[in-house]
């Protein structure tokens, strides 16, 4: 199993900070319909307190504030520029409680108790998934997530084993595994849906180009200088359109 260096993570994501927002749409997405299915769940709920994880440029809170606009919002991220955007892009929010922000991994953050914690696009990054369920759950009366599944970025994988290129892309949990780990944790309420993303890109180029552009990029693992040429030749020659999926995993548990 590929095994993140969140160090790199950090690097990447700080980068990417600027030029972010102009490719996220899928993430964007994901925030609306993560905060909707939220307040479907429970339409009465109101959080006095909220934390953010793995925040990015602020998605979430983009969603969230105007529902919640009185709470109490703990905002985290591994990147300090994109904790940074955050708090210009709500340098001017008119509350009584100001945002609180912590920089650091989550894996390794201590929690209090929330009454909301959600994550938007992060928890894929962790290295144990599992405790990091069972954290966020055993720390919250609502834990509401979006994460990837298995099967995305199933054409990248399928085109480098056609042409000889291991692939990089992590081994993400099926929807199966994954609902089987949160209802290990017999949550009082829970909600689970799959919803799968396209997009289209002209080539492989412009797609390894939008992947940097989010800080994440996901190539070939490299181990010598020849391969590596012949990789950045197999990107430069590959000019057929490539079409990538996003499989994603949305998931609510109210704590029992």
């Amino acid at each position: 199993m590929i095994r993140f260096n969140k160090k790199i993570i950090q690097n990447k994501f700080n980068r990417a900070s600027t030029s972010y927002d102009s490719v996220a749409g899928i993430q964007k997405e994901c925030a609306q319909i993560l905060t909707q299915l939220l307040k479907d769940f429970n339409p009465d709920f109101y959080p006095q307190s909220i934390l953010d994880l793995g925040c990015g440029t602020g998605y979430m809170l983009d969603n969230l504030c105007p529902f919640f606009p009185d709470s109490s919002y703990i905002i985290n991220d591994i990147a300090v520029s994109m904790l940074e955007c955050v708090e210009s892009k709500w340098k001017t929010r008119t509350s009584t409680k100001p945002f609180s922000f912590y920089l650091g991994d989550m894996e390794e953050m201590p929690f209090e108790f929330y009454n909301l914690i959600v994550s938007n696009f992060a928890l894929q990054w962790a290295h144990h998934l599992e405790s990091m369920l069972v954290k966020c759950y055993s720390h919250s009366d609502y834990f509401a997530f979006s994460t990837l599944l298995s099967g995305t970025f199933k054409e990248w994988v399928s085109l480098l084993q056609k042409n000889n290129f291991s692939s990089s892309v992590p081994l993400y949990p099926s929807f199966d595994e994954l609902q089987k780990e949160l209802l290990k944790l017999k949550p009082l309420q829970s909600h689970f849906l799959v919803k799968d993303f396209q997009m289209i890109f002209k080539n492989a180029k412009e797609f390894i180009k939008y992947l940097k552009s989010l800080g994440a990029s996901i190539g070939s693992p490299i181990i010598s200088l020849r391969q590596a040429a012949l990789f950045n030749e197999f990107i430069k020659n590959h000019n057929a359109p490539l079409t990538i999926t996003y499989q994603v995993f949305f998931g609510l548990l109210k704590r029992g």
